[in-house]
C-alpha cells in the first residue's frame, strides 16, 4: 500500500512539474501558490526523509556545499553591493524558494527505489503527452490560452500548458534526454520524430537547434543509428521546405494560421539572407538587453552589480541569457554558480560505467550550457527546477549503487 502511494506521488509530481500546471494555471486564474506552500513542504519531507531507511539519500555533499555558497553570496551581494527595494528582496528570497524546491523534488523521487524506477519508465509517456498537448495548441491557439494576454503573446506559436513557447521547447527537449532510454529501440525513431514534430511547432529557434544537436549525439551512446538520425535531419529540411514553398495552400486548405513571423524563423535554418534579415524583434530586443548586461559586468567584473540587477533596470525584459544574467549581478562567481551546480549534479553520471547514465550525464550538461545562452531562467523556471532534482536523484543513486557494488 506504501508503495502505490509513493507511485502515486511521484506520477502525479512529474505531471505536475513536467507540464508546467502550477504556473499554467496559475495564468488561468485557477490556482495561485505562494512560497509559504515550499516552507511548509520542506519541513514535513524533512520529517519524513529522517524517519526512513532511506537516509543514504540525503543531500548530497556537492549540492550542499553549492547551496550554501549561492545563499552566501547572494546574501552578500544583496547587503552590501545591491540596492535594497522590494524586488531585490523577492528576487533574494525565490533564490532560497528555488534551491528549497529542488531539495523538496528531490526528495520526493528518492521516497523508495521502486517507485523511482518506475518514474523513469512513465517519463516516455509523459513525453508523448506533452508532445500532442503542444501540437494540439498550434492547430487550436485558443485552447491553452491563458488569461494574461502579456504572456499569451507567441504569435499563435505552439505553447501547449507551458505559456511560453520558448518554455515548451525546453521542456520537450529535457523529455526528449530523460525517456529516449526507456523506449524501445525499434520505436525510438518515431518517439524522435513526435518530439520533433511538436517542438518546430513552437517555432523556437533556439529549441530546434538543441533538438538537431540531442539527435545528432544520440548515435554517439549507440541509442538510435546514424541512419535514422540521417532520415531525422532529411525529413527535417524537406519539411522546412515544404512548409516554406506552400504557405498559401496550407493556410487556404488545412486553416493553419501560419504567420510571416514563423516563416521567417524557419528561414534561419535553410536561407542565410532569410535569417539575417528576420524583423520579429526578438533578435534585435535581445541584443539590446545584452549590451546593458555587458555594461553592468564591464563596470562590476569581480561581485558584478547586484542581486537582481537586471530586474530592476529600466528595460522591462530581462537578458534572455543565464550567462549575461550571472555575470551582470555577480560577476565572475555567477558563473562559478552555474558550472557548480552542473558539476554537483552529474559528476557521478559523468564517470559512470554505464553508457545509458554517461549519455544522460553529457546530454544534460550540453542542454543546460546551451539553453542558458538563450533564457535567464535557468536558475528559477520551474520545470527547470525539476529537471535538475530529477538528474540529481538518478545521479545520488548511481553513486550509491557504485559504492554498495
Amino acid at each position: 500500500m506504501v508503495k502505490k502511494t509513493h507511485k502515486l506521488i511521484l506520477l502525479i509530481l512529474n505531471i505536475v512539474i513536467f507540464l508546467n500546471l502550477p504556473q499554467f494555471f496559475y495564468s488561468m486564474g485557477i490556482l495561485h501558490i505562494v512560497g509559504y506552500i515550499y516552507i511548509f513542504l520542506f519541513l514535513i519531507i524533512s520529517l519524513f526523509i529522517y524517519s526512513t531507511e532511506n537516509k543514504k539519500y540525503y543531500v548530497p555533499k556537492l549540492f550542499f556545499y553549492w547551496a550554501m555558497c549561492y545563499i552566501l553570496f547572494a546574501t552578500f551581494s544583496l547587503l552590501f553591493i545591491s540596492e535594497l527595494n522590494s524586488i531585490t528582496w523577492k528576487v533574494y528570497y525565490m533564490l532560497i524558494f528555488n534551491i528549497l524546491t529542488i531539495y523538496i523534488y528531490f526528495s520526493l523521487y528518492l521516497l523508495d527505489d521502486v517507485s523511482f524506477s518506475n518514474t523513469l519508465k512513465i517519463m516516455p509517456y509523459l513525453t508523448i503527452v506533452a508532445s500532442l498537448l503542444t501540437i494540439a495548441s498550434y492547430i487550436e491557439p485558443m485552447l491553452f490560452m491563458p488569461l494574461d494576454t502579456f504572456l499569451s503573446f507567441n504569435d499563435h506559436r505552439a505553447i501547449g500548458t507551458y505559456i511560453n513557447a520558448n518554455v515548451a521547447g525546453n521542456a520537450l527537449n529535457f523529455l526528449l534526454i530523460i525517456s529516449i532510454l526507456n523506449v524501445k529501440k525499434n520505436y525510438r525513431i518515431f518517439f524522435i520524430l513526435i518530439v520533433g514534430i511538436a517542438i518546430i511547432s513552437t517555432f523556437s529557434r533556439s529549441n530546434i537547434l538543441m533538438y538537431l544537436v540531442i539527435v545528432l549525439i544520440l548515435p554517439f551512446f549507440k541509442s538510435v543509428r546514424l541512419m535514422e538520425v540521417l532520415l531525422v535531419f532529411g525529413l527535417f529540411f524537406l519539411s522546412l521546405l515544404f512548409l516554406i514553398n506552400n504557405v498559401d495552400f496550407l493556410r487556404s486548405t488545412l486553416s493553419l494560421n501560419i504567420s510571416n513571423d514563423e516563416i521567417q524563423r524557419l528561414m534561419f535554418f535553410i536561407d542565410n539572407q532569410g535569417a539575417s534579415s528576420i524583423q520579429d524583434g526578438s533578435a534585435t530586443h535581445r541584443l539590446k538587453v545584452a549590451g546593458a548586461a555587458i555594461d553592468y559586468f564591464t563596470s562590476n567584473p569581480v561581485f558584478g552589480a547586484g542581486i537582481g540587477i537586471t530586474r530592476i533596470w529600466e528595460d522591462t525584459i530581462s537578458t534572455h541569457n543565464t550567462y549575461l544574467s550571472l555575470l551582470a549581478e555577480y560577476g565572475f562567481f555567477g558563473i562559478v554558480i552555474l558550472v557548480l551546480l552542473l558539476y554537483a549534479i552529474t559528476k557521478n553520471l559523468l564517470i559512470s560505467a554505464h553508457k545509458d547514465r554517461q549519455q544522460l550525464g553529457v546530454l544534460f550538461v550540453i542542454y543546460i550550457l546551451f539553453t542558458s545562452l538563450f533564457t535567464h531562467n535557468t536558475l528559477d523556471s520551474g520545470v527547470k527546477l525539476g529537471m535538475f532534482a530529477l538528474i540529481m536523484a538518478i545521479s545520488s543513486r548511481e553513486y550509491h549503487c557504485k559504492k554498495s557494488a
